[in-house]
This record gives structure tokens, C-alpha cells and sequence, in this order.
């Protein structure tokens, strides 16, 4: 097969180069390459300006079909149309990966630059890396996902566009118009475009049919710095740094407001960059450098392109919640139960915690549901439904029960993710009484048979029968039930769709959301301070004085804490409310709590 090829250090040495179609492993797949997308990366590899390991062949951005598969490979098969991360070789072992940040690993080798990349016709891939691309989505529209992906991830899940923000992009090429349209769907406020006179003859005119910018500088014509200043008033609330020109850098510094934001995508060839430091430092700015993506960014890219191009519908939308709440939730919370298995000594007192956890989320959701229909009694249904059903009801599942985890749990202790399944649990049967009746508006759908049969329960029943059966169970020198490895490979593998599916979701959501709104709201910030403020604190100091201590006052404090759940969105799409609005309490709640959260969690660990 014929190979773009990096095939030594220096400037240049790139050469078309006949290379053979490469092995795989049993975890690994044969992708043969429909389209492969140029980088500014690899045009650093040209001119010698970025790590690399040659003879490497090239190119990381791509989409295409499935040609084979290996042994051990049960999610994809010959034919699948898919997109892939390029984070391989990551250790898995070292402090990065294990907080999930596999892309920043210092022993990665991704294709393109560390390995064997795709400007070729073959390019073999982990399993573990992989995306299908939706039916409907075009190989070449797919191969864009890992620009978005990028863009998703340092744009939304980490420099946080604010409702109302006035951003400025330097740069008008691919990146910056998808930052640009990511900035305007997440409720900027003015977006300035920053480029050249050579950019206004096609890239230009990409933006103006995206409707993506609300004034364009040619930096070459005029100053940026006195156009911006006067746009902004005050500067720029977030700069996103898109061009790795050195002039604009240090523009995006001398234009952004104090306490404003830099958001650094764009590489720069050049070794050293001078920036105005001391302006940089008396406006007590916030720099993030950016690289590469996550793998909550390419499930938000990918629900914002098919949203874009109409392909995940509301109907689709709808399936995917009914598949997380009827199949995904009672996986997620066997799971957790089947994790650990306790000698019985110890499994009576940890047991008796589960009871406080499970009497103490009882009595806050019951405390929560009450206060809601005292503070939330507008006469617009569906804003009232949507707003009672987002002060209640946290992101247990998605935020607080990974959080427990990583807080708590040792290879030799799960403590964390136990309480935060029962914590789950009453969540789940507040959600399937309560939390139904009230979003659909009919009280027909409370009744003993759901109640008892809804998807939170099944799981509590079934996992808690699986967790104490120690105590009454034995086979043979093995005390307890103890699922196989078919099973528990399967409960692993649905448990593991509770965050992709809803972020797809809200992906798709986001696209359609108008979040300025959100900050124009006033109940918007009432029902904000009542989920991640009052709420949390009210039962931090009851649980304080009742003597609650440890990590059962940890878990519980962090699943009242969580921001707004999915389920908002997930249950406004299914009884047709306002999905809008879920959507934008949703990311402003998330936004906000990266603020309350570490406080309130915080001090819960000081005085634990």
C-alpha cells in the first residue's frame, strides 16, 4: 500500500513510499482509510516543529470501514463505518491516565507521529479508541469529528463559554470556525473572528454561510487591539487562540478583560513565544493550554454534528432514553452492588451504612420534593415541571457516583461506589415515582406495578441480593453468589453506555439550545442555588449534628452537591417538555458547580 512517510528528522523528508498492509493484534482493528484530514500537526512534522518517531507514516485525523477484526474485538465487525481517538499506546498505569486524561500520557504514541498513522490505505486501531459514525453521517463529514472533538473538549468541558461571553477567535481556519459555532450554540454573546486578508476570499465566506461570527478584524488592515477594545468595552471574556501565530498571542493576551480567560489551541512552529507577562499577570488572567481531546469531547462532537446535519432526530433522541433508563440504569447499579464481595464480619457494618445512606436520601429527597412545590409554582407548566423535576434530582449517576469513587475507593476498598449506589438507588425510586408522575403529568402512571417494576428498583433488588448473599449462601468454600464472567462482562459493558449515551444527548440538545437565556433567567439561578447550594448544606449540617461522619458522610454530601442530571434532559424529551431549558440548566448547572462542588465537598472532608 502506498504510504505518506516522515522518513527521518529535519525539515522535510516527507516521501510516498510502498509499505505493507500492517498486522493486528486480538484487542485491535483493520480500518481501511476512506478519508484522512491535513493538521496543522503534521505540517509541523514537515518543517521539523513537533515530536515525532520516523520512519513514521503520517496523518491522525481520519474516518473509514472496518476490514477486519481481532479475536477478542465484540463491538465493531467488517463493514462498520467508524471514527477514531488518536491516543494510542497510552500506559494506562501512570497519575494521568488513571484521572482519565489517557490523551496527555507521557508514554502515548498516537498514530500519526508516535506510530503508523492513516495517509495511507490501511491504519489498524485499538477497539477500546474507536467510534461508529452514525447512520446517515457521511465518511467525510465523520472524518471532521476529531477537530470537533478537540474543540468540544477544550471549549465546553474546560474553558466553559459562558452565556453572555464576549469571545474572540484568533484565526479563521477549521478549528476556529468550530470553535466558533461551539461558542455561539453555548449562548456567546458577540464572537469576534481575527484573520487576514487572504482569509476573506473562501474561509470567510465558510463563516458567513455558518452564521458563526459577528464581526470580522483583518488584522493586516487595522488594529485588532483598539477594534476589540472597542467591540468589548472592557476586553474580551475569552480569547481562544486558534492560529499559533505569535502576534496573535500576544494580542489575545493585551485584548482580554482582568480575570479574563485564554484558551490556547493553536500551536505555534516555533520554539520560543514572547508574550507581555507582566500584563498578563497584573490582569490575573487564565491561560489553559490545550492538547489533543477526551473521550466525553468526541461523543459531544459527534451528537453536535448530527444534530447539525439532522441525522439524531428527536425521535432517536427518545430511544436512547428509554435504552439508558430502562436497560443502562439497573446495570450501572448491579454492578456497583456485585463489585466487591465482603467477609461477613465486616458486611454487617457495612450493611448498617448503607442503611444511613439509604434512611438519609430518603428523608432529602422527600424533603426536596415538598420544598419544590412550595418554590416553584409559575403558571407555565412545562418551565415549572422541568425546573421542579432539575432542583431535585442531581447527576447521581454520571458526576456523583464516578466522583465517590475516585474520592474513596482503593484497589482494596469500593466503599465509595457502594454508597453511591444505594444513594443511586433511592435516587432512582424517587425518579420512578415521583419524578415520572410529575414530568408526565398524569397520575395514572403512579401505581404499585411500576413502582415496584421500574428499572431502579429491578437493579436494587437484584444487586443487593447479589451483595448480602454472603450471609446466607454457600457454595461449597466460596460464601455468596458469584456472577460469571459472561455476565459480568455484559453488566460492564452496558454500565459502561451511562455516560456516552447522555452526553450524545445533551450533545444533541446543545446544538439546539439558546444558553444566554439560561443567564437571563432569574428562576434559572434560583433553581441553581437550591440544587447546588442549599440543598448540600442543609444536609451537611443535620447530618453533622447527627453524628455522621466518614465516608458515608462523603458520598451522600457529593450526590446532594451534583449538579442537574441528564435525566432532566432525558425525561423532558420522553414526556415532550421543555428540552431547551433542560439542556440549558443542565450545562449551567455543571458550569456553576465546578465552583460549588470542591467547595462543599471540600469542607465535607475537612470535617468527615
Amino acid at each position: 500500500m502506498l504510504a505518506l512517510v516522515k522518513t527521518q528528522k529535519g525539515e522535510g523528508f516527507f516521501s510516498l513510499e510502498e509499505r505493507p498492509v500492517p498486522t493486528y493484534e486480538d484487542d485491535e482493528v483493520l480500518i481501511r482509510v476512506a478519508y484522512g484530514g491535513i493538521c496543522g500537526t503534521d505540517i509541523h512534522i514537515l518543517h521539523d516543529q513537533f515530536t515525532y518517531y520516523p520512519p513514521v507514516i503520517v496523518g491522525h485525523e481520519f474516518s473509514g470501514v472496518v476490514e477486519a477484526v481481532g479475536s477478542k474485538v465484540t463491538l465493531y465487525q467488517k463493514g462498520d463505518a467508524v471514527v477514531g481517538e488518536p491516543h494510542n499506546k497510552a500506559c494506562g498505569k501512570c497519575y494521568l491516565c488513571r484521572n482519565g486524561h489517557i490523551q496527555n500520557c507521557m508514554d502515548k504514541r498516537s498514530i500519526g507521529w508516535g506510530i503508523d498513522g492513516c495517509f495511507t490505505t490501511y491504519v489498524v486501531m485499538p477497539e477500546k479508541l474507536l467510534h461508529k459514525v452514525p447512520e446517515g453521517l457521511s465518511l467525510k463529514e465523520a472524518a471532521m469529528a476529531e477537530p470537533a472533538a478537540i474543540v468540544a473538549h477544550q471549549l465546553l468541558e474546560r474553558a466553559h463559554v459562558t452565556p453572555g461571553d464576549k469571545v474572540v477567535i484568533m484565526g479563521v481556519g477549521p478549528i476556529a470556525l468550530l470553535a466558533a459555532q461551539m461558542a455561539r450554540i453555548s449562548g456567546a454573546g458577540k464572537i469576534i473572528l481575527c484573520g487576514c486578508t487572504s482569509d476573506m476570499d473562501y474561509r470567510l465566506k465558510i463563516a458567513d454561510a455558518l452564521g458563526c461570527y459577528d464581526v470580522f478584524i483583518d488584522v493586516l488592515k487595522e488594529d485588532a487591539v483598539a477594534r476589540i477594545m472597542k467591540e468589548t468595552e472592557i476586553g474580551a471574556d475569552l480569547v481562544v487562540e486558534a492560529s499559533g501565530a505569535p502576534s496573535a498571542i500576544r494580542t489575545s493576551i493585551r485584548v482580554l478583560r482582568k480575570w479574563g480567560r485564554l484558551c490556547a489551541i493553536g500551536m505555534t512552529g516555533a520554539p520560543m513565544v514572547e508574550i507581555p507577562w507582566n500584563e498578563a499577570m497584573m490582569k490575573v488572567i487564565d491561560i489553559q493550554f490545550n492538547m489533543s481531546s477526551s473521550y466525553n469531547g468526541w461523543n459531544i462532537a459527534l451528537g453536535f454534528v448530527c444534530q447539525k446535519i439532522r441525522i439524531l432526530t428527536e425521535e432517536a433522541n427518545k430511544c436512547m432514553a428509554d435504552i439508558v433508563m430502562y436497560f443502562v440504569t439497573p446495570c450501572v447499579i448491579i454492578n456497583a452492588f456485585s463489585a466487591t464481595v465482603y467477609a461477613k464480619a465486616e458486611l454487617l457494618g457495612i450493611l448498617k451504612n448503607i442503611a444511613v445512606v439509604a434512611l438519609a436520601a430518603v428523608v432529602l429527597h422527600v424533603a426536596m420534593i415538598l420544598s419544590v412545590y412550595l418554590l416553584f409554582r409559575f403558571k407555565d407548566e412545562n418551565k415549572r415541571r422541568v425546573m421542579r423535576f432539575a432542583a431535585v434530582f442531581s447527576n447521581a449517576g454520571f458526576i456523583a457516583l464516578p466522583l465517590a469513587q475516585a474520592l474513596i475507593d482503593t484497589p482494596e476498598c469500593h466503599e465509595g461506589a457502594l454508597y453511591a449506589a444505594v444513594f443511586l438507588a433511592v435516587f432512582n425510586i424517587a425518579l420512578w415515582t415521583w419524578g415520572l408522575v410529575d414530568m408526565s403529568g398524569e397520575q395514572k402512571n403512579m401505581n404499585w406495578k411500576k413502582i415496584l417494576f421500574n428499572p431502579g428498583i429491578i437493579g436494587v433488588a437484584v444487586g443487593l441480593l447479589i451483595f448480602t448473599s454472603p450471609l446466607y449462601v454457600n457454595f461449597g468454600g466460596t460464601a455468596g453468589i458469584r456472577l460469571t464472567s459472561l455476565v459480568t462482562d455484559a453488566l460492564a459493558a452496558l454500565s459502561a453506555l451511562n455516560l456516552p449515551l447522555p452526553m450524545l444527548m445533551v450533545g444533541y440538545y446543545l446544538g439546539k439550545a439558546d444558553l444566554l437565556a439560561a443567564f437571563r433567567d432569574g428562576w434559572s439561578y434560583f433553581c441553581m442555588a437550591m440544587r447546588l447550594i442549599v440543598y448540600p448544606m442543609i444536609l451537611l449540617t443535620v447530618l453533622y449534628l447527627c453524628g455522621v461522619r466518614g465516608n458515608v458522610l462523603t458520598v451522600l454530601v457529593i450526590g446532594a452537591s451534583a449538579p442537574v442530571g441528564a435525566t432532566t434532559t432525558i425525561f423532558s424529551a420522553k414526556f415532550n417538555r421543555d428540552t431547551e431549558l433542560s439542556v440549558r440548566l443542565v450545562s449551567l448547572s455543571t458550569i456553576l458547580s465546578m465552583i460549588t462542588m470542591p467547595i462543599i465537598v471540600g469542607l465535607t472532608q475537612m470535617i468527615a
